[in-house]
Formats: structure tokens, C-alpha cells, sequence
């Protein structure tokens, strides 16, 4: 599953309507609830490591959030975990 740095937008787009779509028909699953709430925190953990890296704070620092790309010569940034944070 994709990592804290993951810029491929279908996902947990994708993995969020499996989920949906389950619930409304009474099929809990659990499994891949879990992946999302799991990567979600790996994402929200990044910030405070971020911070403890660069001496304690981020304020006055310019930061940048690299990772792998789904495809080459694109520039989608739906679900971009560097907007949200």
C-alpha cells in the first residue's frame, strides 16, 4: 500500500468508494478500514518528525514533500498529502 509520500490520487479515492460502496450493502471491511486509517496516520506522523529533524520547529523553514509519482509528465494533485498538511 502506499506510503506517507504517495501522489497516486486513485488510491485512497478508490479504496475510500470500495468501503462506501461495501457499508451501504452491509459488508463491513475491515481489513481495508484499516489500510486507510493506517496510511492516514503515516501521513498526519510525518509533521512531527518533519519537525523534530529540523532542530524543533518548521516555522521559517521552507519545506518540500517528495515522492513516488504515479506516472511520468503529470501534474495531478488530487489527494496530495503535502496540500492537506
Amino acid at each position: 500500500m502506499p506510503g506517507p509520500a504517495s501522489a497516486a490520487p486513485c488510491f485512497p479515492k478508490d479504496t475510500r468508494a470500495l468501503v462506501k460502496i461495501a457499508l451501504d450493502h452491509d459488508v463491513p471491511l475491515r481489513i481495508v478500514e484499516a489500510v486507510l486509517a493506517v496510511n492516514d496516520n503515516r501521513k498526519r506522523a510525518m509533521a512531527p518528525r518533519s519537525s523534530n529533524a529540523a532542530g524543533g520547529s518548521l516555522r521559517g523553514k521552507t519545506r518540500r514533500v517528495l515522492g513516488p509519482h504515479l506516472q511520468p509528465d503529470t501534474d495531478d494533485m488530487r489527494e496530495a498529502p503535502s496540500i492537506r498538511w
